[in-house]
């Protein structure tokens, strides 16, 4: 004998450590031996505030000489380059750093800073930082993303569960040098 029963459809979200627990709920609940009910994981939504750029206040407020001496030994470099402010001196006190690993230029321009730190950006890109009132520090591409391979390496493994290995190359290199 065929039946028919209204049914509904309720949609919700729900953590994924609560997924056993609403199931539970579920078939304590529902008229049916087996309950017709399914789950999709949820995507964040990309947002247009947040992007592969920062801008950090600092604590305090350092010399602009001291900033960089901090970001040559973070980095391990032996230089950077730098454009200086009119506004600013190796003396200045800076508290503002808008920073964006690789070529950054397009990433940072938009940012109130004292400083921009990214590896690389073209020529008109700094002289409109220095028009801006903005210091500049400039690492090089690879070397401002290095440091982030350690991390990445460890995101990487987790969301891969271990099925893959991975390496960070021990070959990779600059492809410039200072002469």
């Amino acid at each position: 004998m065929l039946e028919k029963h209204s049914e509904c459809r309720l949609e919700m979200n729900c953590g994924k450590r609560q997924l056993v627990e609403l199931e539970k709920v579920i078939r304590s609940v529902h008229p049916f031996e087996e309950p017709a009910w399914e789950a999709y994981p949820l995507a964040d939504i990309p947002s247009s505030t947040t992007g592969s750029g920062r801008v950090r206040v600092l604590s305090e407020a350092v010399e602009l000489r001291a900033l960089i001496d901090r970001v040559k030994a973070m980095l391990n470099l032996k230089t950077v380059r730098l454009a200086v402010s009119p506004k600013h001196s190796l003396q200045s006190a800076v508290k503002r750093v808008a920073m964006c690993a690789g070529s950054g230029g397009s990433v940072v321009k938009s940012a109130r800073a004292d400083v921009y730190l990214t590896g690389e950006m073209s020529h008109h890109e700094v002289l409109d930082a220095l028009a801006k009132g903005t210091s500049v520090i400039l690492c090089e591409h690879t070397n401002t993303e290095r440091g982030y391979l350690p991390v990445f390496k460890t995101m990487l493994e987790e969301k891969l569960q271990g099925k893959i290995d991975v390496h960070i190359a021990t070959t990779d290199a600059d492809p410039l040098t200072v002469v």
